[in-house]
């Protein structure tokens, strides 16, 4: 994720619940807890960085990502 950073008045923390496809698309978004100004970076954070490398096996995958702005 670091390469489709962005420097951004933003400060906080935000928790963001994404599904991975097996060919490393996101499939789903969701920011679920955080600074609404983190949340609202995060979520554009991934979208940027869609697609991310596929899961192992191509399966797919749901996860929580934390993310912190300083």
């Amino acid at each position: 994720l670091g390469r489709h950073y962005r420097a951004v008045p933003v400060s906080g923390r935000a928790d963001v619940w994404v599904r991975i496809g097996g060919d490393g698309r996101i499939e789903s978004l969701r920011a679920t807890a955080g600074d609404p100004s983190a949340r609202t970076e995060a979520l554009a954070l991934l979208r940027r960085a869609d697609p991310l490398p596929a899961p192992p096996d191509a399966r797919a995958l749901s996860l929580v990502v934390p993310l912190e702005f300083r």
